[in-house]
């Protein structure tokens, strides 16, 4: 039991950073951590996500966009919210094209050359999905982006 604990602790403790190479396998290794080293970018979840599942897509966002987008869900609901990344070329596109199509303002976060943001999903399966729907713009604020590996630019 103390093994785990230091295990926690050490890993609370190194910058997300660090785990950019991770192999996919261990992406769960600690439950309320996400790290994606295809594109970049980490989350941290409350405990209640700990059986948190995730899906990648790649989206036609319409206007000449296509684009990865990383769904976040739990069982009950597999989509609860999105994280759409762009490049900067992408973005600037969707800029053009009036919301809830295109984008507005500034994304959430940007690395080298991804621009990253993210919306919630169209409804609640149920009053816990509500209440998880109601955590995603604090998991938004747990958000780090690193460089994006070469050729996920």
């Amino acid at each position: 039991m103390l093994h785990k604990w230091m295990a926690v602790l050490f890993l609370s403790i190194i910058p997300l950073t660090a785990f950019t190479d991770i192999n996919e396998d261990l992406i769960k290794a600690v439950p309320t951590f996400y790290i994606n080293s295809t594109y970049g970018f980490s989350l941290e979840f409350p405990i209640a996500w700990e059986d948190w599942v995730v899906d990648e897509q790649l989206i036609n966002h319409g206007y000449g966009v296509k684009a990865p987008v990383v769904y976040f869900g739990l069982p009950d609901q597999k989509e609860i919210f999105a994280v759409s990344i762009f490049t900067k070329e992408q973005w600037d596109q969707l800029s053009k094209v009036e919301p809830p199509d295109g984008v507005s303002g500034d994304p959430v976060a940007r690395n080298n050359s991804l621009w990253f943001d993210y919306s919630l999903g169209h409804y609640a399966a149920n009053e816990d999905m509500y209440k998880r729907r109601g955590e995603v713009g604090d998991i938004m604020k747990t958000m780090e982006v690193t460089t994006a590996p070469p050729g996920n630019e």
